[in-house]
Protein backbone atom coordinates (compact mmCIF):
# COMPACT_ATOMS: atom_id res chain seq x y z
CA UNK A 1 0.00 0.00 0.00
CA UNK A 2 2.47 2.54 -1.14
CA UNK A 3 -0.06 4.94 -2.63
CA UNK A 4 -1.86 7.59 -0.62
CA UNK A 5 -5.00 6.50 -2.41
CA UNK A 6 -4.99 3.23 -0.44
CA UNK A 7 -4.09 4.54 3.01
CA UNK A 8 -6.57 5.00 5.82
CA UNK A 9 -5.58 6.31 9.24
CA UNK A 10 -7.76 6.28 12.34
CA UNK A 11 -7.46 7.41 15.94
CA UNK A 12 -8.56 4.77 18.42
CA UNK A 13 -11.20 5.98 20.85
CA UNK A 14 -10.89 3.12 23.32
CA UNK A 15 -8.19 0.93 24.89
CA UNK A 16 -7.62 -2.59 23.61
CA UNK A 17 -5.51 -5.35 25.16
CA UNK A 18 -5.63 -8.64 23.23
CA UNK A 19 -4.32 -10.48 26.29
CA UNK A 20 -7.67 -9.78 27.95
CA UNK A 21 -9.75 -10.68 24.89
CA UNK A 22 -11.01 -14.25 25.03
CA UNK A 23 -12.54 -14.09 21.53
CA UNK A 24 -9.43 -13.14 19.56
CA UNK A 25 -8.46 -15.98 17.14
CA UNK A 26 -4.75 -15.60 17.96
CA UNK A 27 -3.42 -13.31 20.68
CA UNK A 28 0.04 -13.21 19.12
CA UNK A 29 -1.46 -11.97 15.84
CA UNK A 30 -3.24 -9.04 17.49
CA UNK A 31 -2.21 -5.40 17.99
CA UNK A 32 -2.70 -3.69 21.34
CA UNK A 33 -3.47 0.02 21.44
CA UNK A 34 -4.48 2.82 23.78
CA UNK A 35 -7.13 5.47 23.33
CA UNK A 36 -5.63 8.24 21.20
CA UNK A 37 -3.22 6.03 19.25
CA UNK A 38 -3.15 6.58 15.49
CA UNK A 39 -3.41 3.34 13.51
CA UNK A 40 -3.09 2.63 9.81
CA UNK A 41 -5.86 0.32 8.66
CA UNK A 42 -4.47 -2.30 6.27
CA UNK A 43 -7.62 -4.34 5.69
CA UNK A 44 -11.32 -4.13 6.59
CA UNK A 45 -12.42 -7.11 4.53
CA UNK A 46 -13.47 -9.09 7.62
CA UNK A 47 -16.52 -7.77 9.48
CA UNK A 48 -15.17 -8.91 12.84
CA UNK A 49 -11.41 -8.43 12.78
CA UNK A 50 -9.62 -5.67 10.91
CA UNK A 51 -5.90 -5.59 10.20
CA UNK A 52 -3.91 -2.57 11.30
CA UNK A 53 -0.50 -1.38 12.43
CA UNK A 54 0.70 1.45 14.65
CA UNK A 55 1.69 4.64 12.89
CA UNK A 56 5.47 4.87 12.69
CA UNK A 57 5.91 1.29 13.85
CA UNK A 58 9.39 0.38 12.60
CA UNK A 59 8.44 -3.26 12.21
CA UNK A 60 5.43 -2.31 10.05
CA UNK A 61 3.77 -5.47 11.33
CA UNK A 62 0.03 -5.52 10.78
CA UNK A 63 -2.13 -7.38 13.25
CA UNK A 64 -5.74 -7.95 14.21
CA UNK A 65 -7.89 -5.33 15.94
CA UNK A 66 -11.62 -5.41 16.74
CA UNK A 67 -13.74 -4.03 13.92
CA UNK A 68 -16.14 -1.18 14.48
CA UNK A 69 -19.03 -3.62 14.33
CA UNK A 70 -17.49 -6.00 16.85
CA UNK A 71 -16.74 -3.30 19.40
CA UNK A 72 -20.23 -1.82 19.04
CA UNK A 73 -21.80 -5.23 19.67
CA UNK A 74 -19.66 -5.73 22.77
CA UNK A 75 -20.63 -2.35 24.20
CA UNK A 76 -24.30 -2.95 23.38
CA UNK A 77 -24.25 -6.12 25.49
CA UNK A 78 -23.08 -4.07 28.48
CA UNK A 79 -25.72 -1.33 28.12
CA UNK A 80 -28.47 -2.93 30.27
CA UNK A 81 -26.38 -2.00 33.31
CA UNK A 82 -27.04 1.67 32.58
CA UNK A 83 -30.76 1.13 33.24
CA UNK A 84 -30.02 0.81 36.93
CA UNK A 85 -28.25 4.17 37.25
CA UNK A 86 -30.03 6.83 39.34
CA UNK A 87 -32.03 9.53 37.57
CA UNK A 88 -29.87 12.52 36.73
CA UNK A 89 -30.64 16.11 37.56
CA UNK A 90 -30.00 19.51 36.04
CA UNK A 91 -27.27 21.78 37.29
CA UNK A 92 -27.39 25.39 38.47
CA UNK A 93 -24.70 27.73 37.24
CA UNK A 94 -23.22 31.01 38.39
CA UNK A 95 -20.36 33.32 37.42
CA UNK A 96 -17.06 33.43 39.27
CA UNK A 97 -14.21 35.90 39.26
CA UNK A 98 -11.50 33.38 39.97
CA UNK A 99 -11.07 29.72 39.08
CA UNK A 100 -9.87 28.79 42.55
CA UNK A 101 -6.41 28.37 41.36
CA UNK A 102 -3.57 30.34 42.88
CA UNK A 103 -5.02 33.79 43.29
CA UNK A 104 -4.80 36.67 40.88
CA UNK A 105 -1.54 38.05 39.58
CA UNK A 106 -1.34 41.27 41.53
CA UNK A 107 -1.71 44.51 39.65
CA UNK A 108 -2.45 43.05 36.23
CA UNK A 109 -5.93 42.99 34.73
CA UNK A 110 -6.58 40.83 31.68
CA UNK A 111 -9.77 41.30 29.72
CA UNK A 112 -12.12 38.38 29.35
CA UNK A 113 -10.56 36.02 31.89
CA UNK A 114 -13.84 35.65 33.73
CA UNK A 115 -15.66 32.48 32.84
CA UNK A 116 -19.14 33.11 31.46
CA UNK A 117 -20.45 30.72 34.10
CA UNK A 118 -19.52 27.59 36.00
CA UNK A 119 -21.17 24.67 37.71
CA UNK A 120 -22.21 25.56 41.23
CA UNK A 121 -19.98 24.30 44.00
CA UNK A 122 -22.80 24.06 46.53
CA UNK A 123 -24.39 20.73 47.28
CA UNK A 124 -23.31 17.26 48.26
CA UNK A 125 -20.71 15.20 46.47
CA UNK A 126 -23.42 12.69 45.59
CA UNK A 127 -25.40 15.34 43.72
CA UNK A 128 -22.28 16.65 41.99
CA UNK A 129 -21.37 13.15 40.84
CA UNK A 130 -24.88 12.70 39.45
CA UNK A 131 -24.59 16.02 37.65
CA UNK A 132 -21.35 14.91 36.04
CA UNK A 133 -22.84 11.64 34.81
CA UNK A 134 -25.44 13.42 32.72
CA UNK A 135 -22.69 14.79 30.46
CA UNK A 136 -22.27 11.54 28.54
CA UNK A 137 -22.77 11.18 24.79
CA UNK A 138 -23.60 14.85 24.12
CA UNK A 139 -20.56 15.60 21.97
CA UNK A 140 -21.38 15.10 18.27
CA UNK A 141 -24.80 13.81 19.35
CA UNK A 142 -23.18 10.39 19.36
CA UNK A 143 -25.45 7.46 20.20
CA UNK A 144 -23.23 4.67 18.92
CA UNK A 145 -20.30 3.64 21.14
CA UNK A 146 -16.97 5.24 20.38
CA UNK A 147 -14.76 3.12 18.16
CA UNK A 148 -12.46 4.85 15.67
CA UNK A 149 -12.38 8.21 13.94
CA UNK A 150 -10.73 8.73 10.59
CA UNK A 151 -7.89 11.25 10.77
CA UNK A 152 -5.64 13.01 8.29
CA UNK A 153 -2.45 15.02 8.58
CA UNK A 154 -3.03 18.75 8.71
CA UNK A 155 -0.15 21.04 7.78
CA UNK A 156 -0.59 24.61 8.95
CA UNK A 157 0.23 27.13 6.26
CA UNK A 158 1.44 30.66 7.13
CA UNK A 159 -1.90 32.10 5.97
CA UNK A 160 -3.95 29.77 8.19
CA UNK A 161 -5.47 31.09 11.38
CA UNK A 162 -4.19 29.58 14.64
CA UNK A 163 -6.20 26.65 15.92
CA UNK A 164 -8.59 27.30 18.78
CA UNK A 165 -7.23 26.01 22.10
CA UNK A 166 -9.92 24.48 24.31
CA UNK A 167 -8.94 23.96 27.94
CA UNK A 168 -10.91 21.43 29.98
CA UNK A 169 -10.57 20.56 33.62
CA UNK A 170 -12.51 20.22 36.85
CA UNK A 171 -13.20 23.38 38.83
CA UNK A 172 -10.22 24.05 41.04
CA UNK A 173 -7.59 22.33 38.94
CA UNK A 174 -6.03 25.59 37.69
CA UNK A 175 -7.39 26.17 34.18
CA UNK A 176 -7.93 29.88 34.70
CA UNK A 177 -4.46 30.40 36.13
CA UNK A 178 -2.88 28.66 33.13
CA UNK A 179 -4.88 30.92 30.80
CA UNK A 180 -3.79 33.96 32.74
CA UNK A 181 -0.11 33.04 32.61
CA UNK A 182 -0.24 32.31 28.89
CA UNK A 183 -1.79 35.69 28.09
CA UNK A 184 0.67 37.55 30.32
CA UNK A 185 3.63 35.66 28.87
CA UNK A 186 2.79 36.78 25.32
CA UNK A 187 -0.27 39.07 24.96
CA UNK A 188 0.41 39.52 21.24
CA UNK A 189 0.07 35.79 20.68
CA UNK A 190 -2.61 34.65 23.15
CA UNK A 191 -6.08 36.05 23.72
CA UNK A 192 -9.31 35.18 25.52
CA UNK A 193 -12.88 35.89 24.47
CA UNK A 194 -14.99 38.35 26.48
CA UNK A 195 -18.26 36.85 27.82
CA UNK A 196 -21.70 38.32 27.19
CA UNK A 197 -24.17 39.18 29.97
CA UNK A 198 -27.54 40.87 30.42
CA UNK A 199 -26.87 42.24 33.91
CA UNK A 200 -26.22 45.93 34.52
CA UNK A 201 -22.69 47.22 34.07
CA UNK A 202 -21.00 48.16 37.31
CA UNK A 203 -19.11 51.37 37.83
CA UNK A 204 -15.62 49.87 37.57
CA UNK A 205 -16.42 47.63 34.58
CA UNK A 206 -15.72 48.38 30.94
CA UNK A 207 -17.75 47.33 27.92
CA UNK A 208 -15.86 44.80 25.80
CA UNK A 209 -13.24 44.32 28.52
CA UNK A 210 -15.00 42.70 31.46
CA UNK A 211 -18.15 41.71 29.56
CA UNK A 212 -20.20 42.58 26.52
CA UNK A 213 -23.34 44.04 28.10
CA UNK A 214 -26.45 43.38 26.01
CA UNK A 215 -30.22 43.43 26.49
CA UNK A 216 -32.23 40.32 27.32
CA UNK A 217 -33.88 40.50 23.90
CA UNK A 218 -30.51 40.70 22.12
CA UNK A 219 -29.14 37.82 24.18
CA UNK A 220 -32.15 35.61 23.48
CA UNK A 221 -31.93 36.38 19.76
CA UNK A 222 -28.32 35.21 19.86
CA UNK A 223 -29.48 32.01 21.57
CA UNK A 224 -32.06 31.40 18.84
CA UNK A 225 -29.37 31.95 16.21
CA UNK A 226 -27.08 29.42 17.94
CA UNK A 227 -24.34 31.98 18.54
CA UNK A 228 -23.32 30.75 22.00
CA UNK A 229 -20.80 28.06 22.80
CA UNK A 230 -22.40 27.91 26.24
CA UNK A 231 -24.77 30.08 28.27
CA UNK A 232 -26.75 30.03 31.50
CA UNK A 233 -28.65 32.14 34.02
CA UNK A 234 -27.72 33.39 37.47
CA UNK A 235 -29.88 35.63 39.64
CA UNK A 236 -32.09 36.53 36.70
CA UNK A 237 -29.29 37.47 34.29
CA UNK A 238 -27.86 35.62 31.32
CA UNK A 239 -24.15 34.87 30.94
CA UNK A 240 -22.53 33.21 27.93
CA UNK A 241 -19.52 32.64 25.70
CA UNK A 242 -20.34 33.86 22.21
CA UNK A 243 -18.90 32.47 18.99
CA UNK A 244 -18.42 36.03 17.73
CA UNK A 245 -16.04 36.73 20.61
CA UNK A 246 -13.99 33.67 19.71
CA UNK A 247 -13.86 34.73 16.06
CA UNK A 248 -12.74 38.26 16.99
CA UNK A 249 -9.71 36.91 18.83
CA UNK A 250 -8.82 34.54 15.99
CA UNK A 251 -9.30 37.25 13.38
CA UNK A 252 -6.53 39.20 15.11
CA UNK A 253 -4.20 36.30 14.41
CA UNK A 254 -4.06 35.34 18.07
CA UNK A 255 -4.39 31.92 19.66
CA UNK A 256 -7.80 32.00 21.37
CA UNK A 257 -7.90 30.23 24.74
CA UNK A 258 -11.39 28.94 25.48
CA UNK A 259 -12.45 27.32 28.74
CA UNK A 260 -15.84 25.62 28.31
CA UNK A 261 -18.07 23.01 29.81
CA UNK A 262 -16.97 19.75 28.15
CA UNK A 263 -20.38 18.92 26.70
CA UNK A 264 -20.28 22.18 24.76
CA UNK A 265 -17.17 21.39 22.73
CA UNK A 266 -19.52 20.23 19.97
CA UNK A 267 -20.24 23.88 19.13
CA UNK A 268 -16.63 24.52 18.13
CA UNK A 269 -15.53 21.01 17.14
CA UNK A 270 -15.51 21.71 13.41
CA UNK A 271 -13.37 22.81 10.47
CA UNK A 272 -13.85 26.51 11.22
CA UNK A 273 -12.11 26.40 14.60
CA UNK A 274 -10.08 23.15 14.39
CA UNK A 275 -9.86 23.00 18.18
CA UNK A 276 -6.89 21.52 19.97
CA UNK A 277 -8.26 20.13 23.24
CA UNK A 278 -6.11 20.21 26.38
CA UNK A 279 -7.21 18.31 29.46
CA UNK A 280 -5.82 19.87 32.64
CA UNK A 281 -5.65 16.99 35.08
CA UNK A 282 -5.09 17.15 38.84
CA UNK A 283 -2.18 15.30 40.41
CA UNK A 284 -2.71 12.57 42.98
CA UNK A 285 -4.77 13.74 45.93
CA UNK A 286 -1.71 13.85 48.23
CA UNK A 287 0.00 16.39 45.97
CA UNK A 288 -3.29 18.22 45.44
CA UNK A 289 -3.65 18.74 49.19
CA UNK A 290 -0.10 20.04 49.41
CA UNK A 291 -0.23 22.48 46.47
CA UNK A 292 -3.73 23.87 47.22
CA UNK A 293 -3.42 23.90 50.98
CA UNK A 294 -3.22 27.70 51.20
CA UNK A 295 -5.07 28.59 47.99
CA UNK A 296 -8.28 30.60 48.13
CA UNK A 297 -11.05 31.11 45.64
CA UNK A 298 -13.93 33.51 45.09
CA UNK A 299 -17.05 31.41 44.62
CA UNK A 300 -19.61 34.20 44.20
CA UNK A 301 -18.89 37.38 42.28
CA UNK A 302 -21.73 39.40 43.80
CA UNK A 303 -21.13 38.78 47.49
CA UNK A 304 -17.36 38.25 47.19
CA UNK A 305 -17.44 35.00 49.15
CA UNK A 306 -13.90 33.70 49.62
CA UNK A 307 -12.94 30.40 51.19
CA UNK A 308 -10.17 27.88 51.43
CA UNK A 309 -10.17 24.42 49.88
CA UNK A 310 -11.67 21.68 51.99
CA UNK A 311 -11.06 17.93 51.93
CA UNK A 312 -14.39 17.59 50.14
CA UNK A 313 -13.16 20.01 47.44
CA UNK A 314 -10.05 17.88 46.86
CA UNK A 315 -12.15 14.74 46.49
CA UNK A 316 -14.55 16.55 44.14
CA UNK A 317 -11.67 17.63 41.90
CA UNK A 318 -10.40 14.05 41.63
CA UNK A 319 -13.90 12.65 41.02
CA UNK A 320 -14.70 15.24 38.36
CA UNK A 321 -11.39 14.62 36.59
CA UNK A 322 -12.04 10.88 36.43
CA UNK A 323 -15.52 11.46 35.05
CA UNK A 324 -14.26 13.90 32.43
CA UNK A 325 -11.54 11.50 31.34
CA UNK A 326 -13.90 8.55 31.03
CA UNK A 327 -16.60 10.41 29.10
CA UNK A 328 -14.63 12.95 27.06
CA UNK A 329 -11.12 11.55 26.91
CA UNK A 330 -11.53 10.60 23.25
CA UNK A 331 -11.50 14.33 22.43
CA UNK A 332 -8.30 15.18 24.30
CA UNK A 333 -5.28 15.99 22.15
CA UNK A 334 -2.96 16.29 25.13
CA UNK A 335 -3.06 15.98 28.92
CA UNK A 336 -1.29 18.37 31.30
CA UNK A 337 -1.01 17.32 34.95
CA UNK A 338 -1.21 20.45 37.08
CA UNK A 339 0.55 19.69 40.31
CA UNK A 340 3.16 22.44 40.26
CA UNK A 341 1.64 25.38 38.37
CA UNK A 342 5.02 26.58 37.06
CA UNK A 343 5.84 23.15 35.63
CA UNK A 344 2.37 22.73 34.12
CA UNK A 345 2.59 26.18 32.54
CA UNK A 346 5.96 25.42 30.91
CA UNK A 347 4.65 22.10 29.57
CA UNK A 348 1.50 23.68 28.15
CA UNK A 349 3.37 26.57 26.55
CA UNK A 350 5.88 24.16 24.98
CA UNK A 351 3.02 22.12 23.47
CA UNK A 352 1.38 25.22 22.00
CA UNK A 353 4.65 26.60 20.64
CA UNK A 354 5.37 23.28 18.99
CA UNK A 355 2.02 23.50 17.23
CA UNK A 356 2.95 26.93 15.90
CA UNK A 357 6.06 25.54 14.23
CA UNK A 358 3.87 24.21 11.42
CA UNK A 359 4.35 20.65 12.58
CA UNK A 360 1.89 18.24 10.95
CA UNK A 361 -1.01 17.37 13.23
CA UNK A 362 -3.63 14.62 13.07
CA UNK A 363 -7.17 16.03 12.84
CA UNK A 364 -10.58 14.51 12.02
CA UNK A 365 -10.82 13.90 8.28
CA UNK A 366 -14.28 15.46 8.18
CA UNK A 367 -12.80 18.86 9.05
CA UNK A 368 -10.63 18.86 5.96
CA UNK A 369 -13.27 17.54 3.59
CA UNK A 370 -15.50 20.46 4.43
CA UNK A 371 -12.67 22.90 3.61
CA UNK A 372 -10.58 21.35 0.81
CA UNK A 373 -7.00 22.58 0.80
CA UNK A 374 -3.52 21.48 -0.17
CA UNK A 375 -2.71 21.49 3.52
CA UNK A 376 -4.21 18.04 4.10
CA UNK A 377 -3.37 14.59 2.91
CA UNK A 378 -6.03 11.91 2.71
CA UNK A 379 -7.50 9.92 -0.12
CA UNK A 380 -10.06 7.78 1.69
CA UNK A 381 -13.72 8.05 0.77
CA UNK A 382 -14.86 7.44 4.36
CA UNK A 383 -16.32 10.22 6.50
CA UNK A 384 -15.43 10.92 10.11
CA UNK A 385 -16.46 8.25 12.60
CA UNK A 386 -16.02 4.76 11.23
Amino acid sequence: MSSCMTKLFVRALFDYDPMEDTTIPCKDAAVAFKRGDVLQIVSREDDTWWQACHLGDGSSRAGLIPSKQLHERRVALQRPRALFKPQLINTAVFPVTEDVDYGSITGIHIAGLRRSFRLGRKGSRTRKTAQLRRWSSEVHGAISPLTYIEVVLYHKEPKDRPRLIVLIGPSGVGVNELKRRLVISDPDRYGVCVPYTTREKRKQEREGVDYHFVSVQAFEELILNHRFVEYGQYRGSYYGSNLDSVQRVMAEGKVCLLDVHPSKIKHVYNSEFKPYVVFVKPPRIEELRLTRRRAKFVCDEDIKQVRMFSEEDFEDIIDQAEMLDSQYGHLFDTVIVNGDIAVAFRELKAVLEKMDESEDQWVPASWMRSTPTKAWRSCSSLTGWI
